[in-house]
């Protein structure tokens, strides 16, 4: 289990939750026993749900990475990127050890969910002719059943932390890599404006006639504005395998705004739209065949857009 992956786990196997950027909000929830119909209860379940928005007091999961590597916020957002790169691709996102999110919807993985729900939670069907004292003693079994869940999910977590510390400390963390500063342009400095006085001066003291007329300026011409292209609509299949990536927005409308905003700064680049199978929209600033080439254009937006990540479609695989 990767790095991001394991965290995820442990938020979710402590019945918490965590913000992915990019993604949404996976949070775990406990199902209350309720009686499906007469002489059938249902036990507490633990299980988990996603949103697409980022929920307030929720754990980030940039934040989790900085304190788990002891580095800054700058690079465990790169780590986070890398690693949502690796896992994203056109049927959706698969988390190890955790669960699928395809079109919106997150199925949990068979491990999380032993570890959330350790016990049997299938209904229980109570026996023929109970009265309501026997009815009330069935709830408080549910309700024990729920305690018990709840203490079997924490020792086993507990156990299985252990375990899960001790293999990560045998693998290397990879060091996240610094995008490279952009070079500044050159300012290219106006000539100075005294030079018609000083050439003025000089015809006076030469005996040119100071009150000759002087032929008015002519008004320069009124150029045009330059017309922003409009970003283009590309799917994830195209002949490119590899993009920028420098936004991911859930409405069209969003991505549209975040691009006419963009070409603000740099209408040189190539903006274009990618949309995704689970609804998502990335902005995209360059395509290209090979990752080093993809690699390379990320490292040269990354002072306009730091958070540029490479998006490696399905084609490539």
């Amino acid at each position: 289990m990767d790095q991001v992956s394991n965290l995820v786990y442990n938020a979710l196997a402590k019945r918490q939750g965590v913000v992915l950027p990019g993604i949404g909000t996976l949070y775990a929830v406990t199902v209350p026993a309720e009686m499906q119909k007469p002489g059938v209860v249902t036990p507490p379940v633990n299980r988990v749900e996603l949103v697409t928005d980022e929920l307030p007091g929720i754990p980030h999961i940039v934040d989790l990475i900085a304190g788990y590597d002891q580095t800054d916020p700058e690079q465990a957002r790169e780590i986070y990127n890398r690693w949502l790169a690796e896992n994203c691709s056109e049927e959706g996102v698969t988390i190890g050890a955790v669960g699928n999110i395809r079109e919106g919807v997150f199925t949990p993985d068979p491990g999380l969910e032993e570890a959330l729900n350790p016990v049997d939670t299938g209904a229980v069907r109570l026996p023929g002719r109970i009265d309501a004292k026997r009815v009330a003693m069935w709830v408080v079994f549910a309700v024990l059943i729920g305690v018990g869940i709840s203490v079997g999910a924490i020792v086993w977590y507990e156990y299985s932390e252990q375990m899960r510390i001790v293999r990560l400390s045998e693998q290397p963390v990879l060091p996240a890599s610094v995008p490279a500063a952009p070079d500044s342009p050159a300012v290219k400095v106006p000539a100075a404006a005294g030079s018609d006085s000083s050439a003025g001066e000089s015809g006076a003291s030469a005996g040119v006639d100071s009150s000759a007329a002087v032929p008015a300026k002519q008004p320069e011409p009124v150029r045009e504005p330059a017309t922003v292209p409009a970003a283009k609509l590309v799917p994830a299949t195209a002949a490119m395998h590899y993009y920028v990536i420098v936004g991911t927005y859930s409405t069209d409308q969003n991505a549209e705004k975040f691009i006419a905003s963009a070409q603000k700064k740099n209408d040189k680049l190539e903006y274009a739209k990618i949309p995704m199978p689970n609804g998502k929209i990335l902005v995209s600033v360059f395509g290209a065949t090979a990752e080093t080439e993809a690699n390379r254009m990320k490292n040269e937006v990354s002072g306009l857009f730091p958070d540029a990540w490479v998006f490696k479609s399905k084609s490539a695989r």
